[in-house]
């Protein structure tokens, strides 16, 4: 009997020892699959390449936004994950037809330039003005150019972008810039890329609807000549003509994609935790749906 209970005892911990493992093993192979995932081959870069290449452009309310968001649905149906179109209305369309520049007085050159979001239209001829160097778009700035920036087209040097903290501080500089601009009556403004080797980018007016002057970003290598003949002297007159479609309320879609914890892991924790969500859109949608979810 004595030698009957210690071969079950000793059975009994081979037992647990063996389940142990197994669970070790099973907790081991997850974190391999995921990590294996994360090194691996990825469909990330191609799939950015064949958005950019195929779609493009895509500001929201555009024809290749709204083809972009059947691309992402799809995108997101072929990895398996449980996801939805979603509508939401914005409450004001802006889109740029066609934006283009030309400097004359002095010297001559037609710089490349892009409308920033909310700019105002010019009349279909042209709006022509003063171009004047406007230095960094600091209140000092505007005070040297005293009454002459009345009417003109003010044209601001930026710092060349290289992180985060730097385009956080380009949008903090632009509210700041741009109240003394309109304070001081100008036609317009003309902001010079952050961007090297022509690149241009679209930010949006500080003061977005309500918005109504021109307002530019020239790329940096144009911008960059405007500014040495001004501060050499040289007298510089800018036309813009800028086409834009704006109107009233529109609606465009997120698309959200529910990623539910597995079950397993539910069951370790003392309550339940929400699936996550992620999904192409508003940053202020996904947290509403999240909250929604909370409820």
């Amino acid at each position: 009997m004595h030698n009957l209970k210690t071969q079950c005892l000793r059975l009994l911990c081979l037992l647990t020892l063996l389940s142990a493992t197994h669970g070790l093993l099973a907790q081991t192979s997850e974190v391999d699959q995921l990590v294996g995932a994360l090194l691996g081959e990825t469909p990330l870069v191609s799939d950015l390449q064949e958005l950019c290449d195929e779609i493009g452009g895509r500001p929201t309310g555009s024809a290749a936004n709204l083809k972009s968001v059947d691309w992402a649905l799809e995108k997101f149906q072929q990895a398996g994950v449980n996801v939805r179109k979603e509508a939401f209305t914005l409450p004001r369309f802006w889109l740029e037809r066609s934006s283009e520049t030309e400097i004359t007085g002095d010297v001559a050159f037609t710089p490349r330039v892009v409308a920033m979001t909310f700019s105002a239209a010019t009349p279909e001829n042209g709006l022509t003005a003063p171009l004047l160097d406007g230095g960094k778009g600091t209140e000092a700035d505007f005070s040297r150019l005293g009454d002459a920036a009345n009417g003109a087209f003010i044209l601001i040097e930026t710092e060349e972008l290289l992180d985060i903290d730097g385009l956080f501080a380009e949008y903090a500089a632009a509210v700041g810039t741009e109240a003394h601009a309109f304070a001081a009556g100008v036609a317009g403004v003309v902001y010079m890329s952050s961007r090297p080797k022509g690149l241009l980018y679209r930010h949006n007016a500080s003061r977005g609807f309500d918005n109504t002057h021109p307002m530019l970003v020239m790329e940096q290598e144009h911008a960059k000549r405007a500014f040495r003949l001004l501060r050499r002297g040289k007298s510089l007159n800018l036309t813009a003509r800028i086409d834009v479609d704006s109107r009233g309320e529109y609606e465009s879609y997120n698309i959200i994609g529910e990623i539910p914890r597995h079950r397993k892991a539910w069951r370790n924790h003392h309550h339940r935790r929400a699936p996550r969500f992620v999904g192409i859109g508003h940053r202020r949608q996904r947290q509403r749906l999240q909250r929604r979810h909370d409820d």
